[in-house]
């Protein structure tokens, strides 16, 4: 069962272009990086319990 009831719109429509001209991207802001595509391709995401930086569970390091 089904209750049909007319549309009613709560808010006013949204506008676009409200951020024309207040937004820019430089020329090259969609070059690869070499050096960010070596560290994310070169590093683990899960880094080894030997990394200095990891401590291990339980510890107060």
């Amino acid at each position: 069962m089904a209750k049909l009831m007319p549309y009613v719109q709560t808010q006013p429509a949204r506008k676009g272009g409200f951020l024309s001209r207040k937004i820019w991207e430089s020329d090259d802001c969609w070059t690869p990086d070499p050096e960010f595509t070596e560290t994310i391709t070169r590093t683990s995401i899960d880094p080894s319990p030997t990394d200095s930086k990891v401590a291990e569970p339980g510890s107060n390091d």
